[in-house]
């Protein structure tokens, strides 16, 4: 039996090992294996200026069968670059973008400035669905054109967008299924009464209102329905519990009333110091924080 004979599904798990330049060269040997071989070569494409490989965006905004068949796509840009590059421009990232109608996985890091590569109205006011993303990470704030990006994925799991003071107007039917956050706390406001948030990873400074929020929102409540739970980390930081001085100790079984310690470890006090230890190290001493 010839190997061009094989169903379509053998052949790509045959040619599922090999290397991009390879898949290329199968592609253009034999017209019978070229659908299996740019099957797999477009799958999974990662740009880079550092790889010097950003013609692909060209190809793929100008043949759309070619974008169709992307599952996950990640660029990224040196900054500056992208101002000299010929083989790219946000122009053409946007038409490619547009043609990647079933990817599960997206990143795109470019100048931070250029979110309009995502969802413009000047380009193309028809809006463009992504109805299998479940994960998108990017360089741009939660911005107007990230926010309306953002509509036409329903799926989506985790989302990782840029520190910023504030953030857009995010639909409250927009990525319903959301559970993992990374990004400023802005956002949180929106996010976290009507998505099924679990896992935050939170970057810039954390305001009063923001912990208040933190502290009256699902997370707070999952914490207190773990009745087993010893520590966690938040922004960084781990935390620790003690039963509170107030609280009874455990009896039948029922857990006591928590305080969270962090650092966990307190300032060595007077009589644990070695006698010839005269000098105490302040600054390695730790602060504790409890709440």
């Amino acid at each position: 039996m010839s190997l061009t004979s094989l169903p379509a599904e053998l052949l790509e798990a045959v040619f599922a090992p090999l290397v991009s330049h390879t898949l290329a060269a199968l592609a253009r040997t034999n017209g019978d294996l070229y659908a299996s071989a740019t099957r797999l070569l477009y799958r999974d494409v990662a740009l880079s200026s550092f790889a010097s490989n950003l013609s692909a965006v060209r190809t793929l905004a100008t043949r759309s069968h070619l974008s169709q068949l992307v599952r996950s796509f990640s660029i990224c840009m040196e900054e500056g670059r992208d101002q000299v590059d010929e083989a790219y421009s946000p122009a053409l990232l946007h038409r490619a973008l547009r043609g990647m109608e079933h990817l599960t996985h997206l990143e795109v890091h470019v100048d931070a400035g250029q979110s309009c590569v995502l969802f413009d109205d000047a380009r193309s006011p028809d809006f463009t669905h992504y109805p299998n993303l479940q994960s998108f990470s990017c360089s741009f704030p939660l911005d107007a054109h990230v926010a309306r990006f953002l509509e036409g994925t329903p799926a989506l799991r985790s989302l990782q967008v840029s520190p910023s003071p504030d953030a857009a107007n995010l639909a409250r039917t927009a990525v319903p299924l959301l559970d993992t956050y990374t990004g400023p706390p802005c956002a949180l406001a929106q996010l976290l009464p009507s998505r099924p948030i679990t896992t935050l990873l939170l970057s810039g400074d954390l305001t009063l209102a923001h912990i208040e929020l933190l502290a009256d929102g699902r997370i707070a409540n999952s914490l207190a329905s773990l009745p087993l739970l010893g520590a966690f980390e938040l922004g960084g930081m781990h935390w620790e519990f003690r039963p509170r001085s107030t609280s009874p100790s455990s009896l039948d079984g029922i857990c006591p009333e928590k305080e969270w310690l962090s650092p966990p470890v307190s300032p060595r006090s007077a009589d644990t110091l070695a006698l010839h230890d005269n000098d105490y190290d302040f600054d390695n001493a730790f602060m504790e924080w409890a709440y």
